[in-house]
């Protein structure tokens, strides 16, 4: 009887793929591809793909920048009313080499998805123009004006860019013998202009885990919660002036308060307009720390007074070949350096040639400020569930990966079923 399923199961599949094999050999009229068309490709992680191809059916997409006519780079940075600045750079190559273009799109903070990738499309479509204006394809285009009464009037803005957000999450999950259950909450105020950018925000968690283990029951509890203010002046197109302060709370590090203030500078060798696609920092901050600890720690305190200071340089670029970013940073104690940190993170993601591309992400750190450290250390199950913070002298996290595609170049059809 199974084998006599599992035979009529062979057959029903051979049947429908056999049937599909068929006309994807006699038909190719849903394969849409434009003779005269550029080909494009376009590097945006969090872009929707398929939705841009249906909307812009004219163009070819490859799957590679190695093959295309033009490049659009579509990177974003959160904007002052709480939306994303999207800058879409477009370069193209041999016949179509122009000078590259930039483009922006903004949206607002309760802009829909729908709205959003709306708003992108249609700034491809006048990106693209340059590019086709002299090609047989820009007969066919059609061109026209949505008039909107009061378009070009500024409307005023009676909160003066002021912003105010609150948001609660919670999470839940269980079975017989265990449940979990976390809670998040944060309040923050800004105000973000092209001279002075200030922020205050609040943050609260808590995070709990039972387990039912020879008719007992082992739990774990953590909270943490902490206030952080900004306040940054620009000073030009390369410097900017900060001034940060924070309070944590938080059983993980075993502190049961502790408070920091600090100011520093910060130099841009590219000017700050280049941001979300190039960037070279280097900042330098120092302050006062105050802790407060819920245990002894291993260094006999229950509260201490610090001097502290930090400097770090990152760099980033994007561009359509892949981006890197790097960044490195040094800080330790001011009354003993040998308490120090360092960390170091670089991502790299790379279109080599052909369908190879190669990316690698980690971060390493020298861990020797772990002044929190309770001197009884920590139970079982809170080395378990990393309740609580343990000693180290090194972090590290790395990713990596090679892919490789091979065959049709192009990109062009969306296919949504299943």
């Amino acid at each position: 009887m199974i084998n006599k399923t599992i035979r009529i199961s062979l057959i029903v599949i051979i049947l429908i793929f056999g049937k599909s094999i068929s006309i994807s050999q006699t038909d190719t009229s849903n394969i849409v591809l434009t003779n005269d068309a550029p080909k494009i490709f376009i590097n945006c992680d969090y872009c929707d793909l398929d939705y841009i191809r249906q909307e812009i059916s004219y163009m070819n997409y490859v799957r590679h920048p190695g093959e295309a006519d033009i490049n659009i780079l579509i990177t974003t940075t959160s904007t002052a009313s709480g939306g994303d600045e999207y800058k879409l750079v477009f370069e193209g190559k041999d016949s179509l080499r122009n000078k590259p273009d930039t483009l922006k799109y903004i949206s607002k903070i309760n802009d829909s998805e729908e709205l959003i990738r709306k708003g992108l499309v249609h700034k491809i479509k006048l990106g693209l123009i340059p590019f086709i204006a002299n090609k047989p394809l820009a007969e066919n285009l059609l061109i026209g004006y949505n008039k909107t009464e009061g378009a070009t009037i500024q409307p005023e803005d009676k909160w003066d860019n002021w912003i105010f957000s609150l948001s609660a999450y919670g999470y839940l999950s269980g079975e017989k013998s265990s449940n979990s259950s976390s809670l998040w909450g944060s309040a923050s105020i800004k105000r973000i202009t092209e001279e002075l950018k200030f922020e205050l925000s609040y943050s609260y968690s808590y995070n709990e885990d039972n387990f039912e283990i020879n008719n007992s029951t082992v739990s774990s509890i953590s909270r943490s919660n902490g206030l952080y203010l900004e306040v940054v002046q620009s000073l030009g197109e390369h410097f900017s002036a900060g001034f940060f302060g924070t309070t944590n709370q938080s059983s993980y590090y075993n502190t049961d308060f502790s408070g920091k203030i600090t100011t520093g500078l910060e130099y841009n060798f590219y000017p700050y307009s280049l941001y979300t696609s190039r960037q070279l920092s280097f900042r330098y901050q120092i302050g006062y720390q105050y802790y407060q600890y819920f245990e002894e720690t291993i260094y006999d305190k229950l509260y201490e007074n610090l001097g502290t200071h930090k400097i770090s340089l990152t760099y980033l670029i994007k561009e359509t070949w892949g981006s890197i970013n790097t960044s490195i940073s040094y800080s330790n104690y001011l009354n003993d350096f040998k308490k120090k940190n360092l960390y170091l993170y670089s991502g790299i993601s790379l279109y080599l040639f052909g369908g190879l591309s190669f990316d690698l992400w980690g971060n390493f750190t020298m861990v020797h400020d772990q002044i929190y450290l309770p001197k009884g250390g920590a139970a079982p199950e809170e080395v378990i569930l990393r309740r609580k913070a343990l000693s180290t002298n090194y972090r590290y996290y790395c990713y990596f990966g090679l892919t490789y595609a091979f065959g049709s170049i192009y990109n062009n059809i969306v296919n949504p079923r299943f």
